[in-house]
């Protein structure tokens, strides 16, 4: 964090990158899910 910023800018930033790490992470769990899910759903 540069000395001139504020707590809140470190918060949102930290904070939003956690978020779209989260957001990713999720999705290729979706992904992940629905590939399985076709998977196993064809009866060859």
């Amino acid at each position: 964090m540069p000395e001139d910023g504020t707590l809140l800018f470190a918060v949102v930033v930290m904070g939003g990158t956690v978020a779209c790490t989260m957001y990713a992470y999720l999705i290729g769990v979706v992904l992940l899910v629905d590939a399985a899910n076709r998977w196993l759903s064809n009866p060859a």
